[in-house]
């Protein structure tokens, strides 16, 4: 199929041609600025320069619309024609777009077939290399691929390259891995805190030399630290033997202490109630004689009681019995001579005997 467009041919063009005065306002402006280009202003002259700048904006915009009015009455003809051309190369490329969506979905209908292709012979590698999936990582789906210029073979022959670079890397960190855990084993009987080979995953990056150097060191260094570490803490269990020791002793003394000051406290305790006995026993005994000597100041009174009343009584007897009696008048001084005889208790006869004392009365025993 051959597109044949009729052949593209320009008719009469006249080029747009103005005459008017420009070479000769522009030669006129070249004199009138000169004296504005050198201006130089002054405080004093704003005011005045504020107008020339007016004045000048006045002119360039009077200009500038001349300008515009003239283009604006050349520009019909040639937008349309802009717009006729551009209508065509729409209509060429509108038909090109349909054949170009049709061909895009064949080519990536093309491209699906030989993706699919591409995959069921990455599995067919996968099966074959067996490698792990941190390097499965590492086998790119070159875009390429798809191309139908490029053959499956082709493809797949790319690919084993890469097969064969990630099997080499697998194999060289496996080598890597036995190489760690060789020398670990070799020395993790001497150690009480043994390593892991993961612990020195980090080396893998490194070549074999650098990674036994570092694993050597590291053991080495452990089992330094671990020698120093058994005779730091033998030292310190003698430290804690010997200070156990002394503890006990200290301890035994300090129960001896208390058992001493115990035994002077019970000693103590018990002089202390022994006293207290003894005080309560004191106290005991002048709470008695107390008792007696209250008791006997009562038996006293009373006796005071009774002999007062038989005072009371002998007086009142002597004072009837002295009554039968008339004294001399005047002779206050004169003694009396009575004869009387008298019954009366032992205590009575004391009574009326302190009374005849104090009174002063004679009396004779018969």
């Amino acid at each position: 199929m051959n597109l044949q467009v009729t052949e593209l041919k320009m008719g009469k063009v006249e080029a747009a041609k103005i005459e008017w005065n420009g070479p000769e306002i522009k030669a006129s402006l070249n004199v009138a600025l000169e004296d504005y280009r050198n201006l130089v202003v002054t405080e004093d002259m704003v005011k005045g320069s504020k107008e020339i700048m007016s004045e000048l904006n006045k002119q360039a915009k009077a200009i500038d619309d001349f300008r515009k009015s003239t283009v604006k009455q050349l520009n019909p003809d040639i937008k349309a024609f802009e717009a006729e051309a551009k209508e065509l190369v729409i209509m060429i490329k509108e038909a090109r777009e349909l054949i170009k969506c049709q061909v895009e979905t064949f080519i990536e209908r093309q491209r699906e077939e030989k993706r699919e292709l591409v995959n069921c012979r990455i599995d067919a590698l996968d099966r074959e290399y067996e490698l792990e999936e941190e390097f499965k990582r590492e086998i790119e789906f070159k875009d390429q691929y798809l191309n139908s210029s490029l053959s499956i073979n082709k493809v797949e022959q790319d690919l084993r390259i890469q097969y064969d670079q990630a099997k080499q890397l697998q194999d060289m960190k496996h080598q890597k891995i036995d190489t760690i855990k060789v020398i670990v084993e070799t020395f993790n009987h001497q150690l009480r805190f043994k390593f892991t080979p993961q612990e020195f995953d980090y080396l893998l990056d490194q070549d074999i030399s650098q990674i036994s150097k570092v694993v050597n060191e590291k053991v080495q260094g452990r089992i330094q630290e671990e020698k120093a570490e058994l005779e730091r803490i033998e030292a310190e269990k003698q430290a804690a033997i010997e200070q156990a020791k002394k503890d006990e002793e200290e301890r035994v003394r300090k129960e001896e202490e208390q058992k001493r000051l115990a035994s002077e406290r019970e000693s103590e305790r018990l002089r202390q109630e022994e006293i207290r006995k003894q005080e309560q026993i004191r106290l005991e005994e002048q709470r008695k004689h107390e008792a007696e000597l209250r008791a006997k100041e009562l038996e006293a009174t009373e006796k005071q009681r009774e002999l007062q009343e038989q005072q009371a009584k002998v007086l009142e007897t002597v004072t009837k019995q002295t009554e039968a009696f008339t004294p001399v008048e005047n002779e206050k001084s004169r003694k009396l001579k009575v004869q009387v005889e008298i019954k009366a208790t032992k205590e009575q006869m004391q009574a009326l005997k302190a009374y005849m004392d104090q009174y002063d009365i004679e009396y004779t025993k018969l």
